[in-house]
């Protein structure tokens, strides 16, 4: 994931500590809020859902 594209989370609105519950909520919310393509936001809910996936992803993403 380079650095200047948004991370999943923040794609689709919710928390690092999110559930495959609250991913699959989130989608409908992203798609209508327009900020991020479908295809951003569908992309970013399978990165989410997949445990293997997410892990890299979180390793990716700045400390606070």
């Amino acid at each position: 994931m380079p650095l200047n594209e948004p991370s999943p989370y923040e794609v689709l609105g919710i928390p690092l500590t999110a559930g495959v519950r609250e991913i699959n909520l989130a989608v409908g919310p992203a798609m209508r809020a327009g900020r991020y393509t479908r295809q951003q936001i569908q992309e970013a809910a399978a990165l989410l859902r997949n445990p293997d996936r997410r892990l890299e992803a979180d390793l990716q993403q700045p400390l606070p």
